[in-house]
């Protein structure tokens, strides 16, 4: 027994030093146990609170695939998800562990995936080269600089990798032994893992389908091309087809919820080649390669077999044409992360490189000077890199020492220490989540749990503790809220929330839709409850607290659906400029029409605050002729108001003519708590902020504290307003009635309530607008419209009335059926290519 353990462990003796290493890593990453296997950006915000939703959203409802998220964002199409898992077998799979929080769950898939990916990559390298050469190859897919970094920082960038390993020996399976099956699910299990990365990984298929296939066949002619790749083509095309449940309601989402991408693009760059280091090499946004690449694509193009040229020239092309990654990335930036898909492709092209060179026992010295030439033309055209600078030198050295020595060894012990060093500089850059880092959540559940227990009406919470880590975080299934931070969601809700409201930008993306202190945004949204640190603010009143954190109530707030016959005409909104355009979103019902409310009036008074100077701590101020200009490196000012602002809100208003260079970093300004922020100006998620708004809500506004981050600021057009509190709360809750929702049936997708409508009018309920609803007053389909700009609002007569509204777009359900069609396929296909062995 002892000695075929030990013949085991030598006869896969590579496959057990790679689970070391694997051991190793996570012990060292995570500072053995003192973090989590999870980094501080997006992942604590998005990558585990998403998926955490969609099983919460199953235990409720039993529903596999629900196609509504009413709980983030004020109601979302929950294909906004899909990047966050919503169809992938991963998180499925996580349904059937309630025990284990969604938390544990995605840092032991993570590491589980990646585990799976390398091996898989070995074994496919294995059939193909010598035993070493095979492990040094795999060696430099763990250390290229992507994959160990994703798999605790955007996972969804490398989640798919182990089911793209799986394609590729599936290919290999297709063109040797005339099998469906492996490269069918494959590509199934690509596309409901990772949408968007699915493209460039289908491509990688497609890519190296093609090479297999010259590689295999001498002689082609146009006819059996096109023949035999259409029967390639044909198990990748029922893979898609049983994906599409997730593909094309994703897709449509996409086309509904992401706005034009805030980056300007100069279209004729992008057809102009050039090698850009950070589009391939060390970054970990790239396939994150080492120079040696370079020589070997050089290498494999001139030196090789036509199916190793063509491998080479694919491969070249994609990262020397801007237009390949842009087209990737849906036409909205240019970023080479959509290139590590073919991560496998160009460390295959290194492979056959080495396996080339060290079978010859020679090199190409003429093929050397090239590589150098080239390295030095890529220093020159790209900012200094002094790693590069090393590398190439260093490769040279060793290439023309081979030249003469003959030393495998020498190749691989070189590729592997530059491997290493990539992977060091790149991987220093993440900071992973304290193991004891937590905003205090256990009070927040006590908070909802109290509410649950004493208020039966549908209502939303705001939750102003940890910052973007609570923008997703539902507490249960029926804790519903206004904040979403995901990369795609309502087009019309972000327009509301950014351009229509006035709310502070406290954020560096235009997909992060924290809570904000915006006391009309909380009341039109109908924040009822308020948790977080103690401060006196209208509206809201204490209701209970645990240690420093509290909960407010505010029975004012709008309802979620009312109907009012305070109407006004969309032309005639468009006129009013802010604050007063945010008032007449609680005043008044905005409709598409020609209608016009002649008793119009505003409670907003432009004012001039009248403020003294009390501190001044590292601000420089200089008055210019229409501008005023501030230069600091981080400062603050206290100002003593003058003014009366008793039971008043003031609204503050002001431009920014320019926003800093990214290496001093964003604009940031904060009065009295409320942050403002402009992104660095070359920032790929620009936000666009350059009117910065604020609304201080505090009950006793003696003093501003406004606080800036280091920078130049260039301010132009300030304007302060003030309204009265009270008349604010009058006016709004004038003549409305009241939509009363039954909680119980939202477990179904459905919203179904009464109302007492007092006169003719509008009915609107604050949920983002989209075509998929069904709606029915008293039991009949109404046709509805866009109101308020933003949501969901219809016609509707004096009376009682009982209102159903449900989301269900019928593409969802054609989505379902395909992809039943294209499951149902693959298992025929299954049944027919395992029944022979299973004979046999």
């Amino acid at each position: 027994m002892k000695e075929k353990v030990i013949n085991r462990i030598k006869n896969h003796k590579e496959l057990f030093g790679l689970t070391l290493f694997f051991i190793l890593y996570c012990l060292i990453i995570t500072k053995f146990g003192k973090t989590l296997y999870g980094s501080v950006l997006d992942w604590n915000c998005q990558h585990y609170l998403i998926p955490d939703y969609f099983r919460k959203l199953f235990y409720k409802t039993h529903n596999l695939f629900p196609s509504f998220a009413f709980n983030l964002g004020g109601g979302q199409n929950i294909y906004n998800f899909s990047y966050y898992g919503y169809a992938s077998p991963v998180i499925l799979l996580s349904y059937l562990f309630p025990f284990i929080s969604m938390k544990t769950y995605i840092q032991i898939s993570s590491i589980l995936l990646l585990y799976f990916s390398v091996i898989l990559f070995y074994k496919w390298v294995e059939k193909k080269f010598s035993k070493k050469l095979s492990l040094c190859l795999t060696i430099i897919f763990i250390l290229s600089a992507p994959l160990l970094f994703h798999s605790h920082r955007h996972i969804m960038f490398i989640n798919y990798m182990p089911f793209l390993m799986m394609g590729l020996i599936g290919v290999d399976s297709y063109f040797t032994k005339g099998k469906k099956f492996p490269l069918m699910i494959s590509v199934f299990l690509i596309a409901t893992t990772s949408y968007f990365f699915s493209v460039g990984a289908l491509i990688t298929l497609v890519i190296y389908g093609i090479y297999i296939y010259l590689k295999l066949n001498k002689k082609i002619t146009t006819k059996d091309f096109i023949k035999d790749g259409l029967k390639f083509i044909y198990p990748i095309m029922v893979g898609i087809l049983s994906a599409l449940i997730v593909l094309i309601p994703t897709l449509m989402s996409i086309l509904n919820g992401r706005g034009k991408s805030p980056v300007t693009i100069d279209y004729l760059s992008l057809f102009i080649p050039k090698i850009n280091l950070d589009f391939i090499l060390y970054n970990t946004y790239s396939p994150g390669l080492i120079s040696i690449l370079f020589f070997s694509l050089i290498y494999v193009i001139v030196r090789l077999k036509r199916e190793k040229r063509f491998l080479g020239i694919v491969l070249s092309v994609t990262v020397l044409f801007p237009v390949f990654m842009f087209i990737l990335n849906g036409g909205m930036y240019i970023n080479s992360k959509v290139l590590i898909p073919m991560l496998p492709l160009y460390i295959l092209s290194i492979g056959l490189m080495i396996d080339s060179i060290t079978k010859l026992k020679r090199n190409d010295i003429l093929l050397i000077v090239g590589f150098f030439i080239l390295s030095m033309i890529v220093c020159f055209t790209n900012e200094i890199n002094y790693l590069f600078i090393a590398d190439f030198i260093i490769t040279t050295i060793v290439l023309l020492v081979f030249n003469k020595k003959k030393n495998e060894n020498l190749l691989i012990v070189l590729v592997v220490i530059i491997s290493l060093a990539s992977f060091i500089s790149a991987s220093t850059i993440d900071e992973l989540v304290e193991r004891n880092y937590s905003y205090d959540k256990k009070s927040t559940t006590e908070f909802i749990e109290y509410i649950e227990n004493t208020d039966k009406s549908f209502y939303r919470v705001s939750n102003r503790n940890g910052g973007l880590g609570t923008a997703n975080d539902v507490i249960n299934a029926d804790y519903y809220k206004a904040s979403i931070y995901s990369s795609v969601s309502n087009i019309d809700y972000k327009n509301f929330y950014y351009n229509l409201i006035g709310n502070e930008i406290q954020n560096r993306s235009m997909g992060q839709l924290s809570d904000p202190k915006n006391l009309l945004y909380n009341i039109y949204m109908g924040n009822k409850y308020l948790i977080g640190e103690y401060k006196e603010e209208y509206g809201y009143d204490i209701l209970n607290s645990i240690h420093d954190n509290y909960l407010y109530i505010n029975d004012k707030v709008l309802p979620i659906g009312y109907s009012s016959d305070r109407l006004m005409s969309k032309k005639d909104y468009d006129i009013l400029t802010y604050p007063y355009n945010a008032e007449a979103l609680l005043n008044y019902i905005i409709v598409d029409s020609d209608i016009s409310y002649d008793n119009y009036k505003t409670d907003i008074e432009k004012t001039a605050v009248d403020y003294s100077v009390i501190n001044n701590k590292g601000i420089k101020i200089e008055e210019k002729d229409d501008y005023t200009e501030i230069n600091t490196e981080g400062g603050e000012l206290l100002l003593k108001v003058n003014s009366d602002l008793t039971g008043k809100i003031l609204f503050i208003k002001f431009d920014l003519l320019d926003s800093n260079s990214c290496s001093v970093g964003d604009n940031t300004i904060t009065i009295n708590g409320v942050i403002n922020k402009l992104t660095c100006r070359s920032w790929k998620y620009y936000n666009n902020n350059k009117t910065f708004h604020y609304t201080i809500s505090d009950k006793n506004i003696d003093e501003l504290k406004i606080e800036f981050s280091k920078g130049n600021y260039k301010i132009k057009n300030i304007e302060t307003y003030t309204i009265d509190y009270s008349k604010l709360v009058s006016n709004y809750n004038n003549n409305i009635s009241k939509f009363n929702i039954d909680t119980s049936l939202i477990d179904k997708e459905l919203i179904e309530g009464t109302i007492n409508v007092l006169d003719d009018g509008y009915f609107n309920i604050s949920i983002p607008y989209d075509k998929g609803f069904s709606i029915y007053v008293d039991d009949e389909k109404i046709d509805y419209e866009q109101t308020d700009l933003s949501f969901i609002g219809f016609k509707i007569n004096k009376g009682n009335h009982k209102i159903s509204i449900k989301y269900n777009p019928s593409i969802i359900e054609i989505s379902k059926r395909l992809s039943s069609s294209g499951l149902i396929i693959i298992l025929i296909t299954y049944y027919i290519e395992w029944k022979p062995k299973r004979r046999k």
